[in-house]
């Protein structure tokens, strides 16, 4: 574990802080930790190449669950250490060979003296600027920082704006904008005073100084904290220190360090169990091992931010805490994803993740791919890559001789939350290239057919083709697939209708003309009793004539008219098993729809046919009497049905 600051050496700002390497340290303390242990096993030390892994060619905001659960706080590819250039490997080679023909007392001496020189030149020209392992956390590594600057990237990194963040307090947020700050300007001047500010804030200076946040969030009270920026912040310093030299960056970090690799019992982010280790998204005093969520995107944050760091430092210590993590990031691999046909957000409660959590995490297993050449991390960005080639695919609509690209950034497992970016389509044929985009998938101005889903004619060999589907936000690019079209033949019906039965319940009941009363003032409680959940509910019950196939690339859309907002919950009976999910408050108007996906129900990839649907009107707060009626409940079966639709109806369809 790195060691803590020294006592005696720190006061309340960075501009009192005394150096680490003063005139009483010998020149040999001041060498990069590298270059002390070559020194001291220098007869058993052999050339080593600097990593530097390559540059290769990504809003997250606080999830709460849309299932059953409650609110809670919130390219793939083998990045392989570069080689050594052809005049590299020829000097080092002779260098070696020099050294192997002279006796064993000259060799050792004339390492240790090739060493030395190197060392003084290193300190003569930088100071005591720190080069450890040819890692540079800050250098311009695109795949590498994408999961940080992706993050709050439309946060002001004004000085008023910051501010803003400290008053806050949000320490992940705070850290994120400096970050890209100093990635935008490279002024130390700019960032320093910021730093400082963070210093006094959260008292870092103290023993057991942590940034906590100063907020309540969900069911976490003030005080909570987060494995997120335990490990960014303090990885951000040791990049600042490597940029400027500052060694009072390090020695913080170094402070900080330390108190994150701690147990969560001890007031630190770690969760060990064997030899692995889970990093804590949300934390607090007194937590328990049964109480951790298990949030994979904060628990890849922070493993990122480690293994950055144990490359940057060259720390055994950091490099092992980073395996342990890895360890156990494999070992859940499967409750996540593997066996799924969409991504969890956590394990407890299992919690379905949203498509924006999708494409993050898979920019975070892309980052690890360029940090670790382990093919664990490419697999695991593959898979997710899978996930969304397959529920947000590009199709081919042939039909009456024309053919139409075809794509949607509405798909599971929400998909009346349109949360895939802005998308960018790329199609190829090795003859002729189309480029096509979604600039603004939630802009609520437009119809749904003009934001959220595209149609366009197309002349490519439909054999040859192969497309590419990008997300941009704010100017920053993240691939989330390249595949074949996926083809459409012949006509298409706007969804299939079903025929039912309908009953009412509780606060719900039957009108004349199909239409459905919701009264909150209704009573079914005896009278002499409290009042129960049957007098803060109505139910409508449909029933299909037949049962009707489903599976996890359908879409279930019930269309009514009502004069009042309502609050929703859906359960689904199929084959005897009962699928419930909530769903947003939709508002009054006409030809309203409720857009639902297997997926968006806990064990959804399961549900194989529609036997009853019930929806729940929750009349708790509801503050009068609201009229609906049923238009139509139907099942469209591919993004292509559901275009056809919102081609020829512009409803009033809920956009979060």
């Amino acid at each position: 574990m790195p060691a803590p600051l020294r006592a005696g050496k720190q006061s309340t700002t960075f501009s009192h802080w005394r150096r680490l390497d003063g005139t009483d340290t010998s020149q040999l303390s001041r060498l990069p930790r590298a270059l002390r242990s070559q020194t001291s096993a220098i007869a058993h030390q052999s050339h080593k190449q600097s990593y530097n892994p390559p540059v290769s060619t990504g809003w997250a905001q606080a999830y709460y669950s849309t299932g059953t659960a409650n609110p809670i706080p919130s390219a793939p590819r083998s990045a392989e250490r570069p080689q050594p250039d052809s005049q590299t490997k020829r000097r080092t080679t002779i260098t070696e060979w020099k050294i192997s023909e002279m006796p064993s007392s000259m060799s050792t001496a004339w390492s240790l003296i090739r060493t030395l020189l190197l060392a003084f030149f290193v300190i003569g020209c930088n100071g005591a600027a720190p080069s450890h392992a040819g890692f540079k956390i800050l250098s311009d590594q695109a795949d590498v920082l994408r999961p940080y600057v992706w993050f709050y990237a439309e946060t002001d990194s004004s000085d008023a704006g910051f501010q803003q963040q400290l008053d806050y307090g949000d320490p992940l947020r705070i850290t994120t904008v400096l970050l890209q700050d100093w990635l935008a300007h490279r002024d130390i001047d700019r960032i320093h005073p910021r730093i400082e500010e963070i210093i006094s804030k959260w008292n870092l200076q103290e023993p057991g100084g942590r940034l906590n946040y100063t907020f309540a969030y969900g069911r976490l009270s003030p005080g909570w904290y987060s494995a997120m920026d335990s490990w960014s912040f303090p990885m951000l310093l040791v990049g600042l220190w490597q940029e400027t030299g500052r060694t009072q960056y390090k020695a913080l970090a170094d402070k900080l360090i330390a108190q994150a690799s701690r147990s969560v019992s001890d007031g630190g982010t770690v969760w060990r169990s064997g030899d692995r280790c889970w990093f804590s998204e949300y934390a607090w005093d007194g937590m328990h091992a049964s109480d951790e969520y298990y949030v994979l995107n904060g628990h890849l944050y922070a493993l990122q931010s480690l293994r950055m760091l144990a490359l940057a430092l060259g720390d055994k210590t950091l490099d092992d805490l980073y395996r342990c993590g890895v360890r156990a990031t494999k070992i859940r691999s499967i409750d996540f994803l593997n066996e799924r046909p969409w991504p969890l957000y956590m394990l407890n409660p299992r919690t379905i993740n949203q498509t924006h959590y999708v494409i993050y995490e898979t920019m975070q297993f892309d980052a690890l791919s360029a940090l670790d050449k382990d093919p664990y991390f490419p697999n695991q960005a593959g898979l997710r890559r899978s996930v969304l080639q397959e529920h947000f695919p590009v199709y081919l609509h042939s039909h009456g001789g024309s053919r139409n690209l075809i794509i949607s950034a509405i798909g599971a497992p929400h998909p009346y939350q349109v949360d895939t970016y802005a998308l960018e389509l790329e199609c190829a044929d090795g003859t002729h290239t189309e480029k096509y985009s979604l600039p603004n998938p939630t802009d609520t101005r437009k119809p749904v057919i003009k934001r959220a889903m595209l149609s366009a004619p197309t002349r490519l060999d439909p054999e040859a083709t192969t497309c590419r589907l990008t997300s941009e936000y704010l100017g920053q690019r993240t691939m989330l697939y390249e595949s074949r079209l996926r083809p459409i033949y012949g006509d298409v019906v706007p969804g299939v209708d079903i025929a039912t039965k309908s009953e009412a319940l509780f606060d719900a009941y039957l009108g004349d003309g199909g239409r459905v009363i919701v009264d909150p003032s209704r009573r079914h409680s005896p009278s002499d009793a409290p009042s129960s959940y049957l007098d803060t509910q109505g139910r409508l019950t449909l029933t299909p004539t037949t049962p009707i196939a489903i599976d996890s690339g359908s879409f279930i859309g019930f269309e009514f008219d009502a004069d009042g907002p309502l609050k929703i919950g859906v359960m689904i009976n199929s084959k005897g098993r009962d699928f419930f999910r909530y769903y947003p408050e939709t508002r009054a108007g006409n030809r309203t729809l409720v857009l639902l996906s297997p997926l968006g129900f806990d064990d959804g990839d399961r549900m194989e046919t529609i036997d009853r649907i019930t929806f729940f009107f929750y009349t708790d707060k509801q503050e009068r009497q609201v009229e609906m009626t049923p238009r139509r409940l139907a099942v469209f079966r591919n993004q292509v049905e559901l275009y056809e639709y919102f081609n020829k109806v512009d409803p009033n369809f809920y956009t979060e």
